[in-house]
């Protein structure tokens, strides 16, 4: 990877508060400035009805309110969005979501269900013998 040198004049008080930053992460500046970075440019999936998903915070939103999710609510939605292009079957989201723990095909519906119920219905989209896909804007 090709080395930047960035010379930067910062006030001493913004100085202060990067050094403060950087000692309470415990990361070295380049790390630091990667990582502002890669979140930076870290996609966000637009939805219908101004819903969103943040994917460098891994949050769904709602205009600007934040939607709580449970753990597997949001293992749910990263998986279709990382596969977004297509229907993911039942057996990959067991796979995937679940890591091949038992689950019943009516976890996954109240999962499927609750998603719903906290966006709108149609950002799910099932069909049979094919497997569920959301649906970007």
């Amino acid at each position: 990877m090709p080395t930047i040198t960035i010379k930067l004049d910062l006030s001493s008080d913004l100085q202060y508060r990067i050094d403060k930053k950087l000692k309470n992460k415990k990361k070295p500046l380049e790390e630091y400035l990667l990582e502002l970075i890669e979140n930076d440019f870290a996609p966000i999936f637009q939805f219908e009805h101004e819903y969103y998903f943040n994917s460098s915070s891994n949050k769904l939103f709602h205009k600007e309110q934040e939607i709580e999710l449970t753990k597997l609510e949001k293992k749910f939605l990263l998986y279709l969005l990382s596969n977004q292009d297509k229907f993911c079957s039942i057996e990959d989201i067991k796979e995937n979501v679940w890591e091949g723990k038992n689950m019943s095909i009516f976890t996954m519906r109240n999962i499927i269900k609750n998603i719903r119920e906290k966006t709108y219905y149609q950002l799910i989209r099932n069909k049979s013998n094919h497997g569920y896909r959301i649906i970007i804007k």
